[in-house]
């Protein structure tokens, strides 16, 4: 049974990735009000009651910086995880691709299912390529859509914990 989980959070710079993951862990000490880049990686470590068995789930959430200049770092970002969520500002005009090369680098890399993996899009819902198809896609916009963001991410947990468990069975 996993106690622990870590799930990685990636995508281009300027995608709202470090305030979606103060969002979801609840850690509001961290909010920025302009954007700040972020260096390599955060660990946002929070807590969650465990649907499949009894018990707390300690969740790791790893904010990655989406500057490929940390790429050497991957590796060791990746080690270990069991699960990816991918985010992207559709308004953005390179991110649909970079979404694509953080799908090559980070879920096909780990050969991950799509059950493990999660897309957010910041503002609004897209057409993806076929690739993709298969991955869970929600809105990540937190004024309007902030109570059904964390529903989603917490349904999204509670699936690798299903499939963790049946993994390691």
């Amino acid at each position: 049974m996993v106690h622990k989980l870590k799930i990685v959070l990636v995508g281009p710079c300027k995608a709202g990735k470090s305030t979606v993951a103060n969002f979801l862990s609840s850690n509001s000490e961290n909010s920025f009000p302009e954007y700040r880049p972020t260096k390599g990686v955060r660990i946002l470590e929070f807590e969650k009651k465990d649907v499949v068995g009894s018990g707390t789930i300690e969740i790791e959430l790893w904010d990655t910086s989406g500057d490929h200049g940390y790429a050497v770092c991957w590796p060791a970002i990746q080690y270990r995880a069991h699960g990816v969520i991918l985010m992207f500002d559709p308004k953005i005009d390179n991110h649909k691709s970079e979404l694509l090369f953080f799908y090559q680098a980070f879920v096909a890399q780990l050969n991950l299912s799509p059950r493990q993996c999660l897309i957010i899009t910041q503002n609004q819902t897209v057409n993806l390529p076929n690739i993709l198809g298969k991955i869970c896609q929600i809105n990540g916009n937190i004024e309007k859509n902030g109570d059904q963001l964390k529903s989603e991410f917490f349904k999204f947990i509670d699936e690798i914990i299903r499939f963790a468990t049946i993994s390691e069975e």
